[in-house]
């Protein structure tokens, strides 16, 4: 059984919608675990350190899993992680989501990981542009990095921490520009967060100035890094076995850390054993701590109950210390009391303690000169909450299913839509013998919806194994909103997301519409649970799944590529339009194209009818421009009518397994770029799907439908057919046979066919080419999409033939010029392309074509997954001469 397998159900108060930023008006403090005894006793500890952690960080998969691991698992602590950026700029080995669809799974991946760790997960609103090397082009790229400055104060404010830690130092030792830019701001955040005067629409907004006691940085390995031998500080044994789980706090960070599936995490197991990670202290409030060793991050602070005190501002009340003092005792008692067989035993002085720490929250002055008092005390009651939950062991479900509920068990229930009708059936078994009295349960709903309570059962005192049940009929408003993210941008070149709220600012999925909550009363103490309502999947692959409730449209409407050229001169441009049905049941209507003056359409609408929920279809369109038109971009929406409905946007489902899903949407608008191309006609391409890309989509705007080579067709199929095999990214990491048939890859070239293999990672670096090369251990990557390109082979016939091509086709590019370039190779092959970031030496092995007998292969590391789904002009028009490279060829042969 896979270690933490079973993650936590979600309990939280529930989340009010407010203009006023409240610090303490948010989730209830869940501490992700096993269910049972050990997540019980997870959350005892929790109770027994008042430090907050804040660990800020440049990507998902920077984090330090271990270390973090035993900050939440082993002291207790609150940890929250900050990471800078959604990660959107790195690769994709499982899925082909690249750009903010990537960022969107990389947030799911590493809420997965969280979830090990034990710990919180936020983000800026800084989207990540790609590789950086140096730290100029970071604060280049982000504006002078303010906003991201700002972002991460406002998380320092709301979170208060004690502890902050910076993965990195701010330093060229950090690697990434965005790592060292990550240091740099961390130092400044942990500053400027005390001072008023700054970001003061913060403070207006209902923050406080908040100064850290100490600020750790990490980065620090005395084993392989000489200069690090005296250079830290404190030092964390991750190696250190937790015999509750029985596992070491390495062992569960390895475990969170293989949730990062998408950048090649794929090993969930780590190894028993020493496994030490260092930190050095920074700064610290008030200066002057500058402590040469330390046996924990929390020397020198009192994170006791009793030690909150000190944070009055001003005279406490004469019984605060009384009391935070018999609260102190009550969660040692309830330590005392625990017993792994019947984790219960401690319920009794946890209620008294919620109780105390509640009459504690009345006291006088506590919104005033104990605020920080408040504020400890509120996220404390949380916590108590949470405690007397897991103890108890109650089993507490909140379920959404289409219509009555007998007839719809068995079947999936993906999305709800405007106008539906729901059963939502709120459901909680007692699995202690103390008794607990369902007070009150709701369905909370959005204004606008409709609810009515159906059923009740079980309103007495449930004992073992009593159950209460509460069904609602619950009507979905018909103006509802799609369950969209509250982050967006319009362009990949905008270097932030806006965000809807300033209470969303960093969350990491959307808020979701609906939620059940239980109002109960335990020895005589009333306490309100509450979760997300879900909705149930059968999946073959994977089970079933119990999915967040989300609400989508009648119908999804987007274009299968958002970008796309026309070729000058043509007069006829394809486009292609995915429909998806997301009511429960029959649904048709329209698709028509809304299109600029002049343009028409064949046809010029589809009519559309689905007999079930999530029934998808496509529908192609012929667009015919206007014959004198004017300009260099022109816009086409799709637009789907269904009843009164009309819907002109949709969404892709970005899932994987084990890591949950997030509905990603944009406007169904599709952009075309005007481009001068000559291309063969009716050339045959076949493609090597890799990881995943949108290359053969692309190449639909060029007149191309790619042939995609199986399995199959790699061992047995003639390849002499096709002008040109194209092998798309990472092939060689995730394509078995590739690897396997190489040899008859490379004997269609011999024969007199062309292959073009783009980007590959290090598993391609085995000599898979005609002659000899290699990659390296590092290989490198050119990051700077603006970097100069020189031909350096200007007549060579990938640059003449049948488009000239000149260092104007690398205007424009997005994200960077290429990764993955060659170290050396033998002679026989020519590199035809050079560039270089910044303080780089010039790259030239991102393109080299070789002779191999009759035919040619040509290894490029230049991104043209990223370029062609972008409409990037310049690379369609290299592209096609890398399309026409046989044909070609073949010309120049019969010419001599």
């Amino acid at each position: 059984m896979r270690y933490l397998a079973a993650l936590s159900l979600c309990v939280c108060v529930s989340i009010a919608t407010f203009e006023r930023i409240e610090a303490s008006d948010r989730p209830m403090v869940e501490i992700p675990d096993a269910p049972g005894a050990a997540g019980a006793w997870q959350a005892l500890l929790r109770l027994r350190n008042t430090a907050t952690v804040l660990d800020v960080i440049a990507h998902p998969d920077d984090e330090d899993a271990g270390a973090l691991a035993y900050l939440s698992r082993k002291n207790g602590a609150p940890v929250v992680q900050l990471s800078l950026t959604r990660g959107e700029g790195g690769a994709n080995l499982i899925r082909p989501f690249f750009f903010d669809q990537l960022g969107v799974l990389r947030t799911l991946e590493f809420l997965a990981a969280s979830r090990a760790y034990g710990t919180e997960l936020y983000f800026t609103s800084a989207a990540d542009y790609g590789y950086s090397k140096t730290l100029d082009e970071a604060l280049e790229t982000w504006d002078g990095a303010e906003r991201l400055l700002e972002d991460i104060v406002y998380r320092i404010r709301r979170e208060r921490p004690t502890i902050i830690i910076s993965r990195f130092h701010g330093d060229s030792r950090d690697g990434h520009g965005h790592h060292q830019l990550c240091g740099v701001l961390a130092r400044k955040a942990f500053v400027d967060a005390g001072d008023p005067k700054r970001f003061p629409e913060q403070i207006r907004q209902g923050l406080r100035p908040w100064k850290a006691r100490k600020l750790y940085t990490g980065n620090i390995n005395p084993r392989w890094r000489p200069a690090d031998k005296d250079s830290w500080t404190v030092q964390i044994e991750r190696g250190e076995h937790d015999p509750v789980t029985g596992k070491s706090y390495y062992q569960m960070g390895r475990f969170g850390y293989g949730f990062h599936r998408s950048q090649g995490m794929t090993s969930q197991e780590g190894s028993t054993g020493s496994h030490p990670t260092y930190y050095r202290i920074a700064a610290a409030n008030p200066e002057g701590y500058e402590p040469e060793r330390e046996a924990s991050m929390f020397d020198g602070l009192d994170t006791s109950l009793v030690g909150l005190v000190r944070d009055w501002n001003g005279a406490p009340p004469a019984d605060l210390a009384s009391q935070l003092e018999r609260l102190q005792k009550l969660v040692e008692v309830a330590a005392e009391r625990f017993d792994f067989r019947d984790p219960s035993t401690c319920v009794p002085s946890l209620v008294t303690g919620l109780e105390v720490c509640r009459r504690l929250l009345t006291l006088e002055g506590i919104g005033e000169g104990g605020e920080q008092v408040r504020f400890v005390l509120e996220r404390k009651a949380r916590e108590l909450e949470v405690a007397i939950f897991r103890a108890l062991g109650v089993d507490f479900q909140v379920l959404a299913q289409r219509g009555p509920r007998s007839s719809s068990r068995s079947s999936s229930f993906h999305r709800a839509t405007p106008g539906q009708e729901l059963t939502v059936a709120i459901r909680l078994t007692s699995l202690s013998s103390i008794p607990i009295q369902v007070k009150s349960a709701v369905a909370s709903v959005p204004n606008g919806w409709g609810r009515e309570v159906v059923s009740t059962r079980g309103t007495a005192p449930l004992e073992l194994h009593g159950v209460f049940e509460q069904l609602s009929k619950v009507s979905v408003a018909t103006s509802a909103s799609p369950t969209r993210p509250p982050w967006r941008r319009e362009s990949l070149h905008e270097p932030f997301y806006e965000v809807d709220r300033p209470d969303l600012v960093g969350a990491p999925l959307p808020t979701p519409p609906l939620n059940g909550s239980v109002t109960v009363d335990v020895l005589g103490t009333e306490i309100t649970w509450t979760k997300p309502v879900v909705t149930t999947i059968r999946s073959i692959e994977e089970g079933t799944l119990h999915p967040t409730l989300v609400v989508a449209p009648v119908v999804s409407v987007r274009f299968v590529s958002h970008r796309g050229v026309l070729r000058r001169g043509s007069s006829e441009y394809p486009l292609s339009v995915v429909v998806q049905n997301c009511v429960d049941g029959p649904r048709d209507g329209s698709l028509r194209l809304r299109l600029p003056a002049g343009w028409q359409s064949s046809p010029a609408s589809h009519d559309f009818a689905f007999d079930r929920e999530n029934e998808t279809k496509t529908f192609d369109f012929v667009v015919s421009p206007a014959a004198d038109r004017t300009g260099d971009e022109w816009k086409i929406s799709a637009i789907a009518k269904c009843g009164e409905h009309e819907v002109s946007e949709g969404f892709v489902e970005i899932s994987a397994p084990d890591v949950g899903r997030c509905d990603w949407y944009r406007p169904a608008t599709h952009s075309v770029r005007g481009v001068d191309i000559d291309l063969p006609k009716d050339l045959r391409v076949a493609y090597v799907m890799g990881s995943g890309d949108e290359i053969p989509a692309a190449l639909s705007f060029l007149g191309i439908r790619p042939e995609m080579l199986d399995a199959v067709d790699l061992a047995t199929r003639s390849l002499a057919e096709f002008d040109v095999v194209l092998v798309g990214v990472r092939a060689y990491a995730v394509r078995d046979d590739l690897r396997k048939y190489n040899a008859r890859v490379l004997d269609y070239v011999k024969a007199g066919g062309v292959c073009v293999v783009q980007y590959q990672t290090p598993e391609f670096d085995k000599n898979f080419g005609p002659y000899p090369y290699s990659m390296g251990r590092r290989p490198e990557e050119v990051s700077e999409e603006r970097a100069k390109v020189t031909i350096l082979e200007p007549e060579h016939v990938v640059f003449t033939k049948p488009n000239r091509i000149t260092v104007a086709d690398f205007d424009g590019w997005v994200e960077q010029r290429g990764s993955k370039f060659w170290a050396s190779w033998d002679d026989r092959y020519v590199p035809l392309l050079s560039c270089h970031d910044r303080r780089q030496k010039p790259q030239s092995g991102g393109m080299l074509f070789t002779r191999y007998g009759k035919g040619a292969y040509l290894y490029s590391a230049y991104a043209w997954y990223r370029q062609l789904p972008e409409g990037v002009p310049g690379a369609f028009r290299i592209y096609a001469n890398l399309l026409s490279l046989g044909r070609t060829l073949r010309e120049d042969r019969t010419e001599r």
